[in-house]
């Protein structure tokens, strides 16, 4: 029976595997961005997908192999350490997707050098209590992490009885032991208790984490939703920000028509060191549908990095122009809410500019009787959040006459 069982289960693998690797050739999309900015790499990653080693309904390599075709530079397989969905089926080893999913991308880089792909380990601490669903990536030893909360995890998730708070600690302390990241999950989840808790859905026992550096950052997004909560808890308490998938199938269902979601990270190299470093230094920004979000600094960094400026002189009827072209090379189409410009623009407005992806946009400047040396140009980008409702505004300049 079990054999027949685990049989059926490598059915359902396969069929997965044809079935979404030809719906992704049709309808991939890749997020193009700048591979560098200044001395950094930026990093494409998702640190939070499960597989059928938890309550996903996928095995580990596939996971590696869409990450690849999806453009991603790293990830990390965070099974849920308190669930099994197929105990029977399947070996009791929180380390194991991660060897397996690992073992592809390193088959995959002999074969094509540029399908370079880093696989982390981590794994979902998720009790149904606070504190609510938390990822450490990172780990040395998944296996290693308690569960002691728990009283059933095979096939059913119940949890003991009584003041679990002390237990469920237990997990975390280890997590830290092992130099993991720790971040806090899909903040709004519906298992939340509003009256009890707020809005902004960060307890005391959050407040303690935080205090014993048990919590490091936070998913802004999550499944390609955003959680306009998240972000202002990362702004207030400090956290790095993710976007992440949360994929328990094909992360198509989490892509829509846009770039699968994903945390930006500029980092040193893609080694484990590197990329761990760049989390605690909060150096990441979030991706989903067309948005990103992040601090100030980052964001600008990835607007100035995915666009180039050209400008010329020019004549109207009328008046002297400058002529300037900017070209986003970025997969990304920056939504410009308002132009901040001395000067008028020649037949168009300067609220409902538009930079396409992968295109040039023109803008005509009319100095009419002036001719300045040098045209600064404010532009508030409405599709780069640095902070709940407060797009990103930014300068660039261009030579006038």
């Amino acid at each position: 029976m079990k054999a027949f069982k685990i049989l059926l289960l490598l059915i359902a693998w396969c069929s997965v595997m044809g079935g979404y690797s030809q719906v992704e050739a049709l309808h991939h999309n890749q997020l193009i961005l700048p591979d560098k900015i200044g001395d950094k790499l930026l990093l494409k990653g998702d640190f939070h997908m499960h597989t059928a080693y938890s309550d996903g309904h996928v095995m580990p390599d596939y996971r590696a192999f869409e990450a690849i075709n999806d453009g991603m530079d790293v990830i990390a397989l965070t099974e849920h350490i308190d669930f099994e969905l197929y105990p029977d089926e399947l070996h009791n080893d929180y380390n194991r997707p991660y060897e397996m999913a690992k073992a592809y991308a390193q088959q995959a880089r002999y074969s094509s050098p540029n399908d370079s792909l880093t696989v982390v380990l981590g794994a979902e601490i998720s009790p149904r209590v606070s504190p609510f669903h938390c990822n450490a990536v990172f780990l040395k030893d998944a296996n290693a992490i308690p569960t002691e909360y728990m009283a059933e995890t095979k096939k059913k998730f119940i949890m003991k009885q009584g003041e679990l708070t002390g237990l469920i600690y237990k997990a975390f302390y280890e997590a830290k032991k092992q130099g993991a990241f720790i971040f806090y999950n899909h903040p709004g989840y519906k298992y939340w208790d509003y009256n009890k808790y707020g809005v902004d859905l960060f307890t005391d026992i959050h407040e303690d984490l935080l205090e014993k550096g048990l919590i490091n950052g936070i998913e802004i997004v999550n499944s390609g939703k955003y959680f306009v909560e998240a972000h202002r808890i990362a702004i207030e308490k400090g956290l790095t920000v993710f976007a992440n998938s949360d994929a328990h199938w094909g992360t198509l269902r989490t892509m829509g028509t846009t770039a699968r979601c994903a945390t930006l990270v500029l980092a040193d190299n893609k080694s484990d060191d590197a990329i761990k470093q760049a989390l605690f230094d909060k150096q990441t920004a979030a991706y989903w549908d067309n948005h990103l979000a992040g601090s100030k600094e980052i964001l600008t960094k990835i607007f100035r990095a995915g666009i180039e400026i050209k400008s010329e002189k020019g004549k109207a009827a009328d008046a002297e122009l400058v002529v300037v072209t900017i070209v986003n090379n970025t997969s990304i189409p920056f939504v410009i809410g308002e132009i901040d410009l001395k000067y008028d623009l020649l037949f168009q407005p300067k609220n409902s500019v538009v930079l396409a992806a992968n295109s040039e946009t023109v803008l005509k400047i009319k100095t009419l009787l002036d001719k300045p040396e040098k045209i600064d140009i404010g532009l508030t980008i409405l599709n780069a959040l640095v902070a709940p409702g407060q797009p990103l505004k930014t300068n660039i300049s261009v030579e006038g006459f």
